[in-house]
């Protein structure tokens, strides 16, 4: 199993407002972006492991929304990597 970082994006593309009776409703869908930093990991072996290299570029990480999330990998043999 291994950790990656993954930061919370805002496309535009996503982004819908639309007109209900005299209101605009906007309509905001995030979506999840494997971090592309430069000179950060994003995969770790564990889940300390990540939040350690985001506690360690707290300065380049400013304003962004991250999450790390669990990825389980099976092979075309049913093993579980």
């Amino acid at each position: 199993m291994r950790y990656v970082i993954y930061e919370l994006v805002l496309p535009e593309v996503l982004q819908k407002t639309e007109l209900r009776g005299y209101h605009q409703h906007s309509l905001e869908r995030n979506v999840l972006q494997k971090l592309d930093e430069y000179d950060v990991t994003a995969e770790h072996s564990s889940f300390e492991a990540a939040v350690f290299e985001i506690e360690k570029n707290a300065e380049l990480l400013k304003y962004k929304e991250l999450t790390i999330l669990p990825i389980i990998s099976v092979l075309w043999d049913g093993k579980v990597i």
